[in-house]
């Protein structure tokens, strides 16, 4: 391949619309696994670095509390046990009801301002 196709490779795949991020995709791992293996869930907040925060649902699966994440099985998504996206111990747990209120907390903060 010459660096012209490596260079329009890099363009093919781009998204078209808006891609989800991890507070979303925390909502509904959490949701959706807690609607359905009905387990408790709960979302860990981990800090990477000194402006970011990453979220992501955990369940209670035999007694141990473990990661979840979204996956596309060429048909449709699935939750599925996972490991943590970051290294990094996380600093905060909020259930999925206290996680929800906080973040339409901070959707209201940015309507008024």
């Amino acid at each position: 391949m010459s660096w012209w196709s490596d260079f329009l490779d890099t363009f093919k795949n781009k998204p078209k619309g808006p891609q989800s991020h991890c507070v979303i995709n925390a909502i509904f791992c959490a949701w959706t696994w807690g609607t359905f293996k009905q387990q408790h869930v709960r979302i860990a907040v981990t800090h990477i670095d000194s402006r970011t925060d990453h979220s992501q649902a955990q369940a209670l699966i035999d007694g141990r509390w473990t990661p979840l994440t979204e996956q596309w099985t060429g048909d449709h998504m699935e939750i599925v046990p996972w490991e943590r996206h970051y290294p990094q111990e996380p600093y905060r747990y909020l259930t999925l009801k206290e996680w929800i209120d906080e973040q339409i907390r901070y959707a209201n903060q940015e309507e008024t301002t």
